[in-house]
């Protein structure tokens, strides 16, 4: 492969820091970025082409991880699964609340991971 001479583009502040953004996520040349996205460049390693990939709303995903972590509902639901295996299950109010709450945070979390992967919800 002969290298010619550059090619001369321009960016606005925005893009030039996007790009060297993904550059550095992927640890690749902001130049061997913009020729993979161009044509698919196949100098890349695979662990590169991967990390190339569109990660949409990583940060979508990352906090619905962090509030479920947080948060006491899978604890409840397990306890919950349990009392109902044993035939121990009191459907106290706290019981129902804990139910509820625990499928509102179940839907909440199914339509934020559909809409970071781009869908739309039905």
């Amino acid at each position: 492969m002969t290298v010619s001479s550059p090619y001369s583009i321009r960016f606005t502040a925005k893009q030039r820091a996007y790009i060297k953004a993904e550059a550095a996520a992927m640890k690749v040349s902001e130049a061997k970025w913009i020729k993979h996205r161009l044509f698919t460049d196949t100098s890349l390693s695979t662990a590169q082409q991967k990390a190339l990939m569109p990660q949409s709303h990583n940060q979508d995903i990352a906090k619905i991880l962090h509030l479920l972590g947080r948060s006491r509902i899978p604890n409840n639901l397990n306890q919950i699964a349990k009392a109902i295996n044993t035939g121990n299950l009191i459907l106290s109010p706290d019981t129902n609340a804990q139910i509820h709450e625990a499928y509102d945070a179940v839907m909440w979390m199914r339509r934020s991971l559909i809409t970071a992967q781009g869908l739309k919800p039905q």
